[in-house]
């Protein structure tokens, strides 16, 4: 069960809404144009610069490790840079990891991640556009 998707972001009241001890088994469906890549090099930087059609400044290319978001929209493509344990819990909830689960990968990464500020920050993004609850599990006798 779940809440019907639009491909328009929620509300963070919708979560709100999900009882406490349900929260840590939904499966954050997010913005299907959002694509994660763990590179060592600027891509968006490079896509930045193709964007404004900037060729005035020279492009130093010196490998690096990187952790980027990349999004569609109807005209455009959006870059953002994340932190390697932001990348991890996103990258896992857009493969449909429960949000425990995604959490658990992050704080993997970085112990004192933090996931209230995780996310309110994809809220904020509008990159989530629904959720589902596992269904409870009935014991038929």
């Amino acid at each position: 069960a779940g809440n019907a998707s639009t491909g328009q972001p929620i509300a963070r009241e919708a979560l709100a809404a999900i009882p406490l001890d349900e929260v840590a088994a939904l499966r954050l469906r997010l913005d299907p144009s959002l694509r994660f890549l763990a590179t060592p090099w600027p891509v968006d930087t490079i896509v930045e610069r193709e964007r404004k059609a900037d060729d005035a400044t020279r492009l130093t290319l010196a490998p690096d490790r990187l952790f980027v978001q990349v999004r569609r929209t109807e005209r455009d493509i959006r870059t953002l840079r994340l932190t390697e344990g932001v990348f991890v819990f996103r990258a896992a909830l857009a493969e449909t990891t429960p949000l425990a689960g995604a959490l658990d990968r992050a704080r993997d990464i970085e112990r004192d991640f933090d996931l209230a500020s995780a996310l309110a920050s994809l809220l904020a993004d509008g990159a989530v556009i629904g959720f589902d609850r596992d269904a409870p599990t009935e014991e038929h006798s």
